[in-house]
């Protein structure tokens, strides 16, 4: 990602391509410093903690289990993209975009189970988690052909399993397990742990991300740089060559940082005994 392997190959001006490229360098220096503190850390739920009594409330998938692997997800996806343009010094038209709206989303998620309120709250919010989670993986050994009456069985086990830890969790005694929100909402929900955005909000990053990636040419053609080749060779109009905007991608890639590390710090802070000493 060095200055002298940034290519001539968008319509953006040198100086702004060479300030955004200057800034993906920042991005990726950011990550690799939280990817090293998140590991030789290795933070785990102290006795006294939020976390540490949540966790105790689901045995079968505990909270910080959650949030371990969204971080873990989210720094893969973010640092395989900058790392991607680190070692090649070019934009890829399409794929930078998928790996970093995997990584708003994973971070989201973690963030959205950190916004429950206390113990209860923690423990609610990741036993909905697993029990979508199950949900999903059901429908996956089903698709395989996997079905068989063991399989069923042990299925319905831990869906049992999971119903019955709600039970010890009294505010949420009658709450919709099922009601976990759309992916969108937790996006949207990412901002109330962000104090500060370089550019875009995650949801705006999230569905330009996902435009891109879905393959919606409307949103393609809105985001690329496009520049007009001539006559097409089969003479119904005009070529028109697309190429990826570093600005836009770099703007993309700090929100994927920014809750990255707003994760691992509220999730640090949700680790440590809660501080009951008197106020002066």
């Amino acid at each position: 990602m060095t200055e002298s392997r940034v290519r001539p190959y968008t319509n953006e001006t040198p100086e702004v391509a060479e300030n955004a490229m200057r800034h993906l360098h920042a991005l990726l220096t950011r990550v690799r410093a939280a990817d090293e503190g998140w590991h030789q850390a290795a933070i785990a739920p102290v006795i006294g903690s939020t976390m540490h009594a949540a966790d105790r409330l689901n045995t079968y998938e505990h909270a910080s289990q959650h949030i371990h692997n969204y971080i873990e997800v989210a720094l893969d996806n973010i640092e395989s993209a900058l790392g991607y343009l680190e070692s090649k010094g070019e934009l890829p038209l399409i794929a930078l975009y998928s790996m970093i709206r995997g990584s708003i989303e994973a971070s989201s998620n973690g963030l959205w189970i950190l916004q429950g309120k206390g113990k209860f709250g923690l423990a609610w919010r990741g036993l909905q988690r697993s029990y979508k989670n199950h949900e999903d993986l059901c429908q996956l050994e089903i698709s395989l052909g996997a079905d068989s009456a063991g399989r069923a069985k042990m299925r319905n086990d831990v869906k049992k399993s999971l119903e019955g830890m709600q039970e010890g969790m009294p505010p949420f005694k009658q709450a919709n397990i099922f009601g976990i929100p759309q992916i969108t909402q937790i996006v949207e929900a990412a901002e109330k742990s962000v104090n500060e955005r370089f550019h875009f909000s995650a949801v705006q990053a999230w569905r330009a991300c996902s435009g891109m990636a879905h393959g919606n040419f409307a949103v393609q053609r809105a985001l690329w740089e496009s520049e007009e080749q001539g006559e097409s060779k089969t003479g119904r109009g005009i070529a028109v060559q697309f190429r990826s905007r570093v600005a836009l991608v770099s703007s993309l890639a700090a929100v994927s940082v920014e809750n990255l590390e707003a994760l691992i710090s509220l999730y640090s802070d949700a680790c440590m005994p809660i501080d009951r000493s008197p106020r002066a």
